[in-house]
């Protein structure tokens, strides 16, 4: 029996609260006026009022929960709160009825048993997330707001997941059909019909959770486990909160480093290296709801978790007797857009003309063959385009004539062009754009993003007027080949200077699109590698000036501090090795020899591998090195960052295998740098911690470095213009294969049963 996915959920739907084990006593009142506040509509079962231990007998708390998750009166069903009981009754569910129904299920800790009979028996995707009890909690709105992203179809990433030393241990998984929940349910399933059967196992990423249980005793479940041969099949663990687990007598047991080695004890040599991370979910806060028998991806270069709950193209039917098709014709045989209007209930103008404009018969082939037309007939207007920018270069900030010629061009090819992503808020920002295709409402989006600014006396030396016309060509073949998702095109200012999408990251501007791709030109083909977290930082020492003859006594010597610190970073750089770069130089250090300098300024350039070994380590060690010399000299010290941080790049390990693949069919077959390789700071490693993110470099030429005359001259030659479709296409296909691969079913609603 293939998995489903649960119905997607819409304001105006109705969800039915339902006390699966313990009954409870809180404030249905307010709880009923938080759900009509997002739009929904709220009914509560008996089981939310009767009282005792288990809030009703076996044969009660079954029929209400059978009667919710197969009844048409609502939508969805949400466990009021966890407690004691649901195992009792998993004989009497009805799981033909449960599978029909399609419905989203929530809940979590006893609400174990349930999902994972579900995910035996009727094979339907459910949430493991908070329940209804803790969504009245202060400070849960957060929580609350991720659950109602996945009910609704929305893809997520949880980023980043919880730091090192809980960050991550063993190898970089890719993805996994996620299953589990708490470590003590699960483990009292064992030897039941209701426990996954063995081979469910092989394709896992094991959820596990809990509360109250000492080290002992998590440790004597997770020898279960081991022993049921389920540790040693999984891909890897996810661990959540164990929340007051901890014992005096055993202060330093770690779970994730005993289930690491629990994974690889009887593991074969055929089965993949495992992994754990660590994911804020389970009892406590943050609670970040997963769904539980859906694929997930970890991603252990950027330290996230991406969640595909409706993007299972190859792994998802949607009807146990029907395959999905791709012809546009089938609208009641599983067409994306057909099901998103029938079963989601909202077909509106963008739905509609997308299904009118969806090409030929909507296949793979077909789809490349309408991005390769788009693309062709466009051709002379890039190069056109492109010449323009390098003709008229424009440093950052001021790319006036860029945005102009960029927003015609677009907007000619019925793209809806905003200027000022920040709506005059972010000075920075004045010259950037957003411009959108397709339709709005897509759960699925997919970014191109273009640069434009050049470099002070040497024009388009870093070849931007290419990268602007590389994207935005991307952006028309990709728009033109899935109409059904959401194509934005970003105009990035300024990235030879303060860095466009720091400050874009920073406003939100990327969240949520599904993939963030840039190809820069260069003398060379090369995908991976990363990049340097940058904060420069500004130091000043204020002291006190006196003549160095006869008043020395009296005078602070703010360049004896600068010289100081000058040296003690110097140490400092010596112990942490490779892990930073740091340059220093003296911008100001006094007037006249004969006098004390009352100011001296050091300006540091200040990277580091990771921006939390910058932000948390490197930085702070050197203020407050700043602030001890200050301290012990008597003088006063000012400290500001004279530049944005840049954020190291994390390039995302599935969008890049996919760039590689049609790098390398296009005659750009790239070399791969190791992800440890970090050459430089870019502003799109900003992009990458808020996106799945790929930076392509593709060759121009041959023997050229970046901002040289020789590449400002290349990037406007014929043979530097002709570049443009190659960029593009191979950024619009990778964009168009991850879509068809993990995409397809974002805005596809299920079946009605």
């Amino acid at each position: 029996m293939d998995w489903i996915l649960p119905k997607r959920l819409q304001p105006g739907m109705t969800l039915a609260f339902t006390a699966p084990a313990s009954a409870t006593e809180e404030n249905l009142d307010a709880l009923k006026a938080l759900v009509e506040a997002r739009g929904y509509k709220a009914v509560f079962g008996a089981s939310c009022y009767r009282h005792g231990l288990y809030g009703g007998t076996p044969e009660e708390q079954a029929a209400e929960f059978n009667t919710f998750m197969t009844d048409s009166d609502c939508d969805a069903v949400i466990a009021l709160r966890g407690g004691y009981g649901t195992v009792r009754y998993l004989d009497l569910l009805d799981y033909e009825g449960i599978r029909k129904g399609q419905k989203p299920f929530v809940g979590y800790s006893d609400c174990t048993a349930l999902h994972t009979a579900i995910g035996r028996y009727s094979r339907l995707v459910t949430y493991h997330g908070p329940m209804g009890v803790d969504w009245l909690k202060p400070g849960r709105e957060n929580d609350v707001a991720h659950l109602f992203d996945l009910l609704e179809g929305k893809t997520s990433v949880i980023e980043p997941l919880l730091a090192p030393p809980r960050g991550f241990i063993g190898a970089n998984m890719e993805e996994g059909r996620l299953m589990g929940g708490n470590l003590a349910i699960l483990c009292s399933l064992g030897g039941t019909p209701y426990a996954p059967a063995l081979e469910d196992w092989d394709d896992a990423i094991l959820l596990l959770e809990d509360i109250g249980e000492p080290p002992y005793k998590i440790d004597r479940m997770l020898q279960q486990l081991r022993r049921q041969g389920v540790l040693s099949r999984v891909k890897g663990v996810a661990l959540g909160t164990f929340t007051n687990c901890e014992e005096e007598d055993e202060p330093d047991y770690e779970i994730g480093a005993h289930v690491l080695d629990y994974m690889m004890a009887e593991r074969s040599q055929d089965a993949p290296e495992p992994f754990v991370c660590y994911v804020p979910t389970g009892h406590g806060t943050p609670h970040q709801a997963l769904p539980l028998g859906s694929y997930v991806s970890f991603r252990a270069i950027s330290n996230t978790l991406v969640l595909f709950p409706y993007c299972e193209g190859h792994s998802f039917v949607k009807d146990p007797m029907t395959e999905p098709t791709d012809s546009v014709d089938a609208l009641s045989e599983g067409n994306p857009i057909a099901n998103l209007t029938e079963g989601n209930h909202i077909a509106d103008s963008k739905v509609a003309n997308a299904v009118a404009e969806l090409p030929n018969d909507g296949s793979l082939a077909a789809r490349e063959a309408c991005l390769h037309e788009a693309i062709q007939n466009i051709e002379q207007a890039l190069i056109d385009l492109s010449a323009y920018l390098h003709a008229n270069p424009e440093v950052g900030l001021t790319e006036h004539k860029a945005v102009a010629a960029i927003t015609k061009f677009l907007a000619d090819r019925n793209f809806r062009v905003k200027t000022d992503v920040s709506d005059g808020r972010i000075p920075e920002l004045a010259t950037s754009l957003k411009a959108d295709k397709g339709n709005s409402d897509s759960a699925y989006k997919m970014a191109f993003l273009g640069e434009y600014d050049a470099l002070p006396g040497l024009g388009h030396g870093c070849g931007h007027n290419l990268i602007a016309a590389m994207s935005i060509g991307a952006a028309i073949g990709f728009a033109a080949a899935v109409p059904e998702a959401l194509t934005t095109f970003f105009g990035c200012p300024a990235e030879e200077t303060v860095g466009g999408k720091v400050f874009m990251a920073d406003a939100g501007v990327f969240n949520g699109y599904a993939g963030a791709l840039l190809t820069h030109p260069a003398d060379v083909n090369e995908l991976g590698g990363s990049s340097l977290a940058s904060h420069p930082l500004e130091v000043k020492f204020i002291g006190r000036s006196a003549h160095v003859a006869d008043l020395e006594d009296r005078g602070i010597n703010a360049l004896d501090c600068a010289v100081a610190l000058y040296a003690a970073v110097n140490e400092l750089k010596a112990q942490w090795g490779d892990e930073v770069v740091i340059g220093q130089i003296f911008t100001e250090a006094g007037e006249a020899p004969n006098m004390i300098p009352a100011e001296a300024v050091l300006h540091m350039t200040v990277r580091a591998h990771t921006v939390e070994f910058l932000e948390e380590i490197v930085l702070p060690t050197v203020k407050a090195k700043a602030l001890e010399i200050a301290k012990a000299k008597g003088a006063e010290v000012k400290l500001r960052h004279y530049e944005p941080l840049f954020k190291d790049l994390r390039e995302d390990r599935t969008w890049r295998d996919l760039a590689q693949q049609v790098m390398t069919e296009w005659g750009a077959t790239p070399t791969m740098l190791p992800n440890d390789v970090a050459e430089g700071s870019t502003d799109m490693g900003n992009v990458s911690h808020v996106a799945p993110t790929v930076q392509l470099t593709l060759a121009i030429g041959e023997n050229m470095g970046l901002h040289t005359p020789e590449f400002a001259a290349r990037a406007g030659s014929p043979e530097g213009l002709a570049m443009i479709q190659k960029g593009a296409h191979i950024m619009a296909l990778t964009a168009l294969r991850h879509w068809w691969q993990y995409g397809r079913d974002f805005d596809r609603a299920v079946k009605k049963g």
